[in-house]
């Protein structure tokens, strides 16, 4: 039987099994004793919010390695290097099918804003519990259809 946990991964925690520098996503589930647990997909340091914790190897496959897209244009990679400093803070949400490395703060950087909080809240039909505080987790139950 496998385990599914709902994470609200706070800010400044990498999603990495280990790290030599940040705390890691795993450091919450120590006491659990279970070495086959990992993260289902990734959110950068900066990024807090939902994260899926398993120890279901064949589901986390499913989630995170979709078909392949290709890559940012050139030119729109070139635009990302350059942010407005005078462009006003807005506030808004996002929705996207697949996450790519930094996707949404690059996109946003190209559109002349800078990223200051960025919170995940959704994975599929999986919502976070808005009862979770930063760091802390609880078991769900994961219904498979594949």
């Amino acid at each position: 039987m496998f385990h599914y946990y709902m994470f609200y991964k706070p800010f400044g925690c990498v999603s990495a099994r280990r790290d030599s520098r940040y705390p890691t996503v795993m450091d919450y589930f120590k006491d659990l004793d279970n070495p086959n647990l990992s993260p289902v997909g990734r959110l950068d340091r900066q990024t807090e919010g939902l994260l899926i914790i398993t120890d279901d190897g064949r589901w986390n496959q499913l989630m995170t390695h979709p078909e392949i897209l290709p890559s940012l244009h050139p030119e729109v990679q070139a635009l990302t290097t350059h942010n407005r400093p005078d462009h006003p803070v807005v506030m808004g949400r996002i929705t996207i099918t697949e996450g790519r490395k930094r996707q949404i703060r690059r996109i946003l950087k190209t559109a002349g804003c800078c990223v200051i909080r960025l919170k995940r809240i959704s994975i599929d039909n999986i919502r976070l519990d808005e009862s979770l505080k930063p760091g802390e987790w609880k078991t769900i139950q994961i219904s498979i259809n594949a």
